[in-house]
């Protein structure tokens, strides 16, 4: 019970009133999550012999953008999201960051959960699912 008290203590010091500041802190939250255990998983590779990968399943939207993706000088993907409008996880109720992910080379591949109609006006599975939308080759 102590320890629950802690980090409602905590929770409570680092969350500010606005809602960005408190989608940035939970995002920052899973990022830790998932660098902890891609962290977990190569030690246990590097102490085992093992190959075992890390993979995410997100929902089908990162978030609403133009569609385009560009890269900086190290390779990592620049976009302000797939040119949909729906919910995405990066802003909605998931606050997952995985472009942030892919980048920081904390998971190894993603496998997006993608159940739109075809042809669904605002977010279609054409559009969501085509290459550029998470990355380009």
């Amino acid at each position: 019970m102590r320890n629950l008290l802690i980090i409602i203590l905590v929770i409570n010091k680092k969350n500010k009133n606005n809602a960005e500041d408190k989608a940035n802190w939970r995002r920052e939250q899973i990022d830790l999550l998932i660098k902890q255990i891609k962290d977990n998983i190569d030690s246990y590779n590097n102490k085992n012999g093992k190959k075992i990968q890390f993979g995410i399943s997100p929902t089908c939207i990162y978030k609403n953008g133009d569609g385009r993706v560009s890269y900086d000088k190290e390779g990592n993907a620049i976009t302000n999201g797939s040119y949909t409008k729906g919910k995405g996880h990066y802003d909605s109720y998931l606050f997952c960051d995985i472009l942030n992910w892919v980048n920081e080379g904390w998971i190894n591949y993603i496998l997006p959960q993608c159940y739109r109609a075809i042809d669904h006006p605002l977010s279609g599975y054409k559009i969501v699912m085509k290459k550029s939308t998470y990355f380009q080759e």
